[in-house]
């Protein structure tokens, strides 16, 4: 049988001869087929050319979030002067100025652009290993994020225009606990508590640095107490339903304390001795009047979705704008304390004394409102 013999289209029979074999009789070796690599261009070594650094001048990092995201060694922030900051833990906590963080990031890895580079390389072994979700968010510090680059992700800082729509996810760590709040307006509500970026004077709050507004945040989560599901549309117009809205829009608001005090009978203020600590709740004269509207909404469309369900969120969220909401306060002992003074305006039937900033056991239609939500204990 003659030897099959691999065909070239381009070539005739008679131009076929077969490789030549080596004196030891061994195959020939195959030639490497080398394919040419255009290597990034070599970050800039002299400190003068790197970029301006786009780090808040005050922003400040934990020491653990600072190697981490970083890449760096607890050994490189040795001469980096840092501040005690007390956690509920046995130690406290060390905060680094970031920036100062990112200096030694860029002397480790070759300047701005080395550390990018390095960032780079990095996110694509991320992306190769992320086989399905749910994905994870690549770690890195917040003042660099993904950019879409020929189809693949890259490290960069990511202009203003192509920024997240939400203005509070500044990094992976706040955008990963996004994911983990129960619903999008209660992240909302807390976020704005501590200040929205985008404000001026957001650089002399608290809360600039992403790891304390990251602690905040995972405070409220982990003491969250649960909400029922917000409507999916306000109800439809009706004689009740009216009554109450007109009663809501003329509701009574917190006075302003730079205003001389108000005497609205419709508003009872509140002084605590021991803190010195004052404030305002909707006074028994205005409750009746709103009680005797939230009745008859209850008596006109029931208790379900389509009457008290639903509109018990018109008067949390006037609650909420006129006297106050959700709010947190920051103790040295305690750390974050966050509460809700509207809360109770979601809740069912609740016991003697029970009753919050509802008061509904200080008056008669108050009382009756709550005999009307029996059926409704109070929000687990």
């Amino acid at each position: 049988m003659s030897p099959r013999r691999r065909r070239n289209s381009t070539a005739n029979d008679d131009d076929y001869s077969p490789a030549e074999t080596p004196a030891n009789g061994e195959s020939p070796k195959k030639k490497r087929r080398t394919s040419k690599r255009t290597s990034a261009p070599a970050p800039a070594l002299d400190p003068s050319e790197w970029r301006q650094s786009r780090v808040p001048k005050d922003s400040l990092i934990k020491k653990g979030d600072a190697t981490d995201l970083y890449r760096l060694k607890p050994s490189d922030l040795e001469g980096l002067t840092f501040t005690p900051y007390e956690t509920n833990y046995v130690n406290d906590a060390h905060m680094y100025n970031e920036r100062e963080v990112e200096r030694k990031a860029w002397e480790k890895y070759g300047g701005s652009e080395g550390f990018e580079q390095h960032l780079a390389k990095l996110h694509k072994t991320w992306i190769k290993r992320q086989k399905s979700g749910p994905f994870k968010d690549f770690p890195q510090p917040s003042a660099y994020a993904p950019t879409m680059s020929q189809g693949h992700v890259s490290i960069g800082f990511l202009p203003a225009g192509l920024r997240d729509e939400d203005p509070y996810t500044t990094n992976a760590s706040l955008r990963q606990l996004r994911r983990e709040f129960p619903a999008a307006w209660l992240w909302t509500s807390c976020n704005k508590i501590l200040g929205d970026p985008r404000d001026d004077n957001y650089a002399e709050t608290y809360y600039t640095g992403s790891s304390e507004r990251l602690d905040a945040l995972r405070k409220f989560l982990n003491n969250c107490r649960g909400y029922p599901p917000r409507p999916q549309a306000p109800l439809p117009p009706s004689q009740s339903i009216d009554q109450l809205r007109r009663v809501l829009d003329d509701a009574p608001r917190t006075p302003n304390p730079e205003e001389p005090s108000s005497d609205d009978p419709r508003l009872e203020s509140h002084f605590d001795g021991c803190s010195g600590e004052s404030w305002h709740t909707w006074a028994v004269p205005y409750l009746t009047e709103l009680f005797d509207a939230l009745n008859a909404v209850i008596d006109e469309h029931g208790l379900g979705d389509a009457g008290w369900k639903n509109i018990r969120w018109e008067v949390y969220d006037k609650y909420s704008d006129a006297m106050g909401g959700i709010s947190c306060a920051r103790y040295l002992n305690e750390g974050h304390v966050w509460s809700d003074d509207a809360y109770e305006w979601l809740d069912g039937r609740c016991g003697e004394n029970s009753c919050g900033s509802t008061k509904r056991e200080f008056c008669e239609s108050g009382r009756l409102y709550n005999n009307k939500l029996s059926d409704i204990g109070p929000i687990q």
